[in-house]
């Protein structure tokens, strides 16, 4: 018995909806969460996000208000944003009884897989 053809998938004529540089002015308007400013960074002046979070650890507590929504999606795992934290928070604990303190560097050398993520925030929470 053979195996139906299936017609190749092609994007519907209205594809893209909005070109990249739409996009890109409709997110970053004024008023819209990505809004950009500049900023002066080292002497420089550069484009940043105007409602960004001020640092990785607020970042951390605002992902921890989705609970157990789904955060990472890899192949056929699921890691929801609560067990995201739990990882960093192990891992941060790990360090700490290894004897690694702020201020010390920590080499994260690794493929990029779910368990990335987790180590990078993990060593930053010190």
């Amino acid at each position: 018995m053979s195996k139906p053809v299936s017609a190749p998938l092609s994007a519907p004529k209205s594809w893209p909806a909005v070109s990249i540089a739409q996009a890109h002015a409709l997110l970053t308007r004024p008023g819209s969460p990505f809004e950009m400013e500049e900023a002066v960074i080292r002497g420089v002046k550069t484009r940043v996000w105007k409602n960004a979070p001020p640092t990785l650890r607020e970042v951390f507590v605002q992902g921890r208000t989705h609970g157990d929504k789904i955060f990472l999606v890899y192949e056929n795992d699921r890691a929801s944003f609560d067990a995201f934290a739990k990882a960093a928070l192990a891992i941060a604990e790990e360090l700490g009884k290894q004897g690694v303190k702020k201020g010390d560097r920590v080499v994260l050398a690794m493929r990029n897989l779910p368990e990335w993520p987790a180590v990078f925030f993990g060593s930053t929470a010190g």
